[in-house]
């Protein structure tokens, strides 16, 4: 069997030293942005980091640390500075959890703006409703649940059942 090699072309000079520039013009402009609001005085970060633990909006902003997670890690930026960012902001175990979420959804190639205007379409919450109306007048009393017929499983350590009354002849 024959093997095609192919000779692999390295970007002219001038397009590395280009694409070097724009990143440190963004990192630069990030600095100034981070040191314009206060972030790198150490006192004024760990009061709004505890004030957002103490916040209601608490829920809100994991799922929007996640998505934001899973768009930057998505096109390339490095998930190691976020994933610090997860454990300072949340703590070692819930911070491991949503990175690995965060991540997990990046790597599959998660579209934040698709999923966006999907929860925003009426249609879909329409439909929402009227699933979880559906299920509510089934029994339903929480997630996960499964009907299998009319038989109702509830929890994760019943899915061994649901298959066993799936494929039940």
């Amino acid at each position: 069997m024959y093997q095609i090699r192919r000779k692999s072309k390295s970007p002219p000079t001038r397009v590395v030293v280009l694409r070097i520039a724009g990143l440190g013009l963004i990192l630069a402009i990030a600095s100034f942005g981070a040191y314009a609001l206060g972030l790198f005085d150490y006192r004024h970060v760990t009061e709004h980091i505890a004030a957002l633990r103490r916040s209601d909006n608490t829920p809100l902003f994991r799922v929007l640390f996640i998505l934001v997670y899973a768009g930057l890690t998505s096109v390339g930026v490095p998930a190691l500075p976020l994933t610090v960012a997860a454990g300072v902001l949340f703590g070692a175990m819930p911070g491991t959890a949503f990175s690995w979420v965060g991540a997990t959804l990046g790597a599959a190639g998660f579209d934040a703006a698709q999923f966006q205007a999907l929860v925003s379409d009426p249609e879909v919450k329409a439909k929402l409703i009227a699933n979880t109306e559906a299920a509510v007048a089934r029994g339903a009393f929480g997630a996960p649940t499964c009907f299998v017929g009319q038989q109702m499983f509830f929890g994760q350590d019943r899915l061994d059942f649901v298959r066993e009354a799936a494929t039940a002849p």
